[in-house]
């Protein structure tokens, strides 16, 4: 064998060329990875904050109808009603 010099990319595409369901499982396994690292992001900061993922939930909405509340009665003592 003959050292050639070459770069990353050619590699890349001999080992895609040559082992061709071994690229396609590369590819599946970088496209599974994005929505999974999500998912453990957001269990992440849930755990930091002490919560489980239903009292996340419940608290946004609880925040969300508060919100609300807050809104409509801050109109209506600016309306004098």
């Amino acid at each position: 064998g003959e050292d050639v010099e070459t770069d990353k990319w050619v590699v890349f595409q001999y080992l895609v060329t040559t082992h061709y369901y071994l690229g396609r499982v590369l590819l599946l396994m970088v496209v599974a990875s994005i929505p999974l690292l999500g998912f453990l992001g957001f269990h992440c900061y849930i755990t930091a904050r002490g919560m489980t993922t239903n009292e996340y939930y419940k608290w946004k909405k609880v925040r969300r109808i508060h919100g609300t509340y807050k809104m409509n009665y801050d109109r209506a003592v600016k309306e004098g009603k």
